[in-house]
């Protein structure tokens, strides 16, 4: 092996091999292998490795297809310590607080960020993939831990909304979301299902609830057989969600719940007040509550009188649940036709 010392280079190779330290004309020191230069220090001291112009302190750059640029910080398996990156900010008006990144520690196999300078752990990433702040052993994807209490915090800063999303893969995907000017939503699969307002009101867009009425034609109800309310064209008539069927009369519950029902029911042509009338409505065919015979107004249809009933229940309902106001009198009656006094109404209460 030869070498050799001169002004502007030092030399330890032998032909193509070995070392080569040269400052360039611009100051900088490279050292070659091969006589190629694979680390520079420029006359800012920044160090480049796989460069000549380095832009930071330390810049590692790799170009050749195959190669990886890396920088590896290894601790054998005698070393005392896990390997660690230190990072500290001693600049003028900065509390110089030591922060640390490192393999392993107290937590094996973890990938740790530690705040040396109060000696605590601050976030964990697992050999499992779990995200642990506050704990070093993390028993989910994002677990949070501290005493007292806690919060998570998603800011939009300037304009649009905040949103926590929720995704189960290619089937729901639903999310809470802030918006600035109407308060909390919560979205499923992009559809608006609930609202918190600024005041704390509470809507839901597909609360079900309805409020029908009996029109033209009046309807001739065998004994047993079904009302049915045919329109929500009435004064303050609805049918949020359509559960309820203006063909069949019957009500299907869509969720689980607590629903309230009330029902005026007007039979018409009845001819006294011996001739009563009563109305059951049925759960799943079996009855739930009974009408009460409310009054006979004689002679206002020309034929016979109006006789009223009226019905209100609260009932714990599953999805599914199908709710029918039925005839009981045992003989066929005639359900007036007038949406303003024949009316069926019910919703959820929670």
């Amino acid at each position: 092996m030869g070498g050799s010392i001169m002004a502007s280079t030092i030399n330890a190779k032998n032909t193509s091999t070995g070392v080569v330290i040269t400052p360039d004309a611009s100051g900088q020191l490279e050292l070659q292998t091969a006589d190629t230069t694979r680390m520079t220090i420029d006359v800012n001291g920044n160090v480049g490795v796989g460069t000549s112009s380095p832009t930071s302190a330390l810049h590692v750059y790799r170009n050749a297809s195959g190669t990886l640029g890396a920088v590896r910080v290894e601790s054998g398996p005698s070393a005392q310590f896990a390997p660690r990156l230190y990072l500290t900010d001693s600049r003028t008006g900065q509390s110089g607080r030591d922060w640390g990144i490192t393999s392993g520690g107290n937590a094996t196999g973890a990938l740790c960020f530690d705040d040396n300078t109060a000696g605590l752990n601050r976030m964990v990433i697992d050999s499992s993939g779990n995200v642990g702040i506050g704990t070093s052993s993390p028993a989910a994807k994002l677990d949070v831990s501290g005493t007292g209490f806690q919060e998570s915090r998603i800011t939009s800063n300037t304009s649009g909304n905040a949103r926590l999303g929720f995704n189960v893969s290619g089937s729901v995907y639903a999310y809470w979301e802030a918006d600035r000017a109407s308060g909390a939503m919560i979205y499923n699969n992009g559809t608006e299902r609930m609202r918190i307002d600024s005041s704390g009101r509470v809507s839901m867009p597909f609360q079900v609830g309805f409020k029908v009425g009996r029109t033209s034609p009046a309807q001739t109800v065998a004994n047993g057989g079904t009302l049915i309310f045919n329109t929500t064209a009435s004064a303050g008539g609805f049918n949020t969600g359509n559960a309820y069927n203006t063909s069949s009369g019957n009500f299907t519950a869509p969720i689980s719940g607590r629903y309230i029902f009330n029902a005026t029911v007007i039979f018409e042509g009845v001819a006294t007040a011996t001739n009563f009338a009563d109305i059951v409505l049925l759960v799943n065919g079996g009855a739930a509550a009974y009408g009460l015979r409310q009054t006979y107004v004689t002679n206002t249809t020309g034929s016979g009188g109006f006789f009223v009933d009226k019905l209100n229940v609260i009932l714990n309902l599953v999805a599914g649940d199908v709710v029918a106001i039925v005839n009981l009198t045992g003989t066929s009656k005639t359900l007036h036709a007038n949406p303003g006094f024949a009316i069926f109404d019910g919703y959820l209460l929670g």
